[in-house]
């Protein structure tokens, strides 16, 4: 399951698609990634770029103050 930045579900796959799935999945969260690059550079490239943005919606954060 993927949840895009305002919270929503963005997709969900079951079973194994490979990474060009995984690829069209994330993207549909609004999550690029250079086609042409590493997989493990763009993995963590993408891990970076979720960690350093704040969350819209505090129920998807638990850190968050209630």
């Amino acid at each position: 399951m993927v949840i895009d930045r305002d919270g929503f579900i963005a997709g969900t796959q079951r079973g194994a698609g490979g990474e060009e799935a995984l690829r069209r999945l994330i993207a549909r969260a609004g999550v690029e990634s250079p086609e042409n690059s590493d997989s493990d550079a763009a993995s963590r490239q993408a891990c970076v770029q979720h960690e350093n943005r704040e969350p819209k919606d505090n129920k998807l954060n638990p850190k968050a103050e209630n």
